[in-house]
C-alpha cells in the first residue's frame, strides 16, 4: 500500500464475511479507510489482546514428537531489541506472511553505473520526493501502473516501461456498477460466461482507447496476461502527463535505453514495479514451501501435502483478481477446521493429482510465472464447497426465494459463505446479502 492508493475491488466485495464496511465508506476505498476498517474489525471481535506486536519469527520447526502430536516449536525475537529468541509450542501454525515478502529487483546492464536513484514499489509511499524530477517506472501490472499515475502528478516527466503492454480495465464495469459485483454473479458462473464477458470487454476497450498510439498495446489477450484496474491511466496518457515506453534494455550513467532503441536522458529516478517473490525463511523444513509456485505442493494452495499431520497451513500465498481479505478468510476457516481435527483432508495421492491438474490449468493460461494467479470467486466457491459453506441454492429457491435470487443474480458477496455450515450466521448473512447484493 501507499498513501494515495485506491483499492481496485469494491467495499461490498472486499469485506470480511460477517463484518460489512460502513455505509459512509466510498465504493472503492483509499488506503486510510482500509486501515480504519481493519482496526474496526479487530476492535469488534476483540482481537488485539491476542496479538503479540513487534515480534519477529525466526524459526518454525516440528517438535520431536510431531508424528504423534502434530505440534510446532515457534522461536521469535523482540523486533525492537537484540534479545535472545524465545520459543513456544503450538498445536497449529498458520503462515500468513503473504506474497509481498521479497522484492523482485531486476539487474539490467549498466545498472550499477547509473547515477540516479533506483528503488522498488515496496518502499514507495507518495510522489512528493519526485517533484520536478524525470522518473521511469518499470512494470506492467497493478503496482507499477498505480505508482506511475501517482508520480505523474508530481514529476516533471513520468515514463512507464512495459514489456508486454497493458490491459487497462475500469473500476465501474457498466458505468453504474463495480466490475466485481457484475462479474461475480452466480448465473454467469453456471453458464461459464465470465471468460466470454472479459474477452468482450477487451474488444470494447480497443474501440474506446487507441492502445497502439499511446504505446501500451497488449501483446496477449485479455485473459492471457496481467491487467491493471485504473481509471486515470488513459487520461494521463492522453494528456501527455504519462508516457509509455517498451521494455527497459539497459542503463547509462544518466539515463535508460529501451528495447526499441529509444532513450530517455537525465533520468533522476527509476522505480521498479516488478513484483515480489514469496519466501518463508523461518520454516526450518524448506520442502514445505518452495519459492516458485510451480514447485510447491500445496493442496488448494493451503496445505503442504508432505506433512504427516496437517497442522501447518499457508494463507494468502496467491495473486488474485478480486479481494484478498475474504479469500484469505475462507482459507483460514478451512485451515482451522483441519488443524483442530474437525475436518479431514483427502488422501495424499488425490491431493497431489488435484495440485498437478490446477498447475496445468494455471500454466496454460499464464505460462511459467512466479505468481499464483487465480480468479478469486471461482477459488472462493472451491474452498467454500470443501468447507461446507457453499449455499445450496436449489433448496433455497423453495425455502427463501428472495434470498436465492439475490445469491444468483447479485454479486457473490462474502456473506453468502455464512448462510450455512461451520461458522454459520444466517440472520446476519441474509441481512447483508439482501442489502448489499
Amino acid at each position: 500500500m501507499f498513501a494515495n492508493i485506491i483499492m481496485n475491488t469494491s467495499k461490498t466485495m472486499s469485506c470480511f464475511s460477517d463484518f460489512p464496511m460502513p455505509e459512509d465508506f466510498p465504493t472503492f476505498i483509499p488506503c486510510s479507510k482500509a486501515m480504519e476498517y481493519y482496526q474496526m474489525y479487530a476492535d469488534h471481535f476483540d482481537l488485539t489482546r491476542h496479538i503479540q506486536f513487534n515480534k519477529k519469527v525466526v524459526n518454525v520447526r516440528k517438535t520431536k514428537d510431531f508424528e504423534e502430536t502434530g505440534r510446532w516449536e515457534v522461536s521469535y525475537v523482540d523486533a525492537m531489541s537484540d534479545g535472545d529468541p524465545e520459543t513456544q509450542t503450538f498445536d497449529g501454525v498458520l503462515v500468513c506472511t503473504g506474497v509481498l515478502s521479497k522484492r523482485n529487483m531486476p539487474d539490467y546492464p549498466g545498472q550499477s553505473e547509473f547515477e540516479g536513484k533506483i528503488s522498488h514499489s515496496g518502499s514507495y509511499w507518495n510522489g512528493e520526493p519526485y517533484k520536478d524530477k524525470r522518473v521511469v517506472v518499470v512494470g506492467n501490472s497493478f503496482s507499477a501502473v498505480d505508482i506511475a499515475v501517482d508520480v505523474s502528478k508530481h514529476a516533471k516527466e513520468t515514463y512507464l516501461s512495459t514489456r508486454s503492454g497493458l490491459w487497462i480495465l475500469p473500476r465501474m464495469y457498466t458505468g453504474t456498477k463495480p466490475w466485481d459485483t457484475v462479474l461475480t454473479q452466480r448465473w454467469l458462473f453456471a453458464t461459464n460466461s465470465v471468460p466470454k464477458i472479459i474477452q468482450k470487454t477487451g474488444k470494447d476497450l480497443m474501440t474506446r482507447f487507441d492502445y497502439g498510439k499511446y504505446g501500451v498495446m497488449p501483446k496477449r489477450g485479455v485473459l492471457m496476461q496481467s491487467q491493471c484496474i485504473n481509471d486515470e491511466v488513459p487520461l494521463r496518457l492522453l494528456y501527455g502527463l504519462l508516457k509509455a515506453k517498451p521494455g527497459l534494455n539497459q542503463f547509462t550513467k544518466t539515463g535508460v535505453t529501451f528495447t526499441d532503441g529509444s532513450t530517455v536522458e537525465d533520468v533522476d529516478a527509476v522505480i521498479y514495479g516488478t513484483g515480489f517473490r514469496s519466501e518463508c525463511p523461518f520454516l526450518e523444513d524448506k520442502t514445505l514451501f518452495a519459492e516458485l509456485p510451480q514447485n510447491r505442493y500445496l493442496f488448494k494452495q493451503i496445505f503442504p501435502i508432505s506433512l504427516e499431520k496437517p497442522t501447518l497451513a499457508i494463507i494468502g500465498q496467491f495473486y488474485i483478481y478480486g479481494p484478498v481479505a475474504p479469500t484469505a478468510e475462507l482459507q483460514s476457516r478451512l485451515a482451522v477446521r483441519v488443524i483442530s481435527g474437525h475436518q479431514k483432508l483427502p488422501p495424499v495421492e488425490i491431493m497431489k493429482k488435484n495440485i498437478e491438474e490446477t498447475r496445468v490449468g494455471m500454466q496454460s493460461q499464464w505460462g511459467f510465472t512466479n505468481a499464483n494467479m487465480i480468479f478469486t470467486y471461482f477459488y472462493q466457491i472451491e474452498i467454500a464447497s470443501l468447507l461446507g459453506v457453499e449455499p445450496k441454492l436449489f433448496k433455497m429457491f423453495f425455502t427463501d426465494n428472495a434470498l436465492a435470487m439475490k445469491c444468483l443474480k447479485g454479486g457473490c458477496v462474502p456473506a453468502q459463505f455464512r448462510l450455512q455450515g461451520p461458522g454459520e450466521k444466517f440472520n446476519l448473512a441474509r441481512k447483508i446479502i439482501m442489502e448489499k447484493s
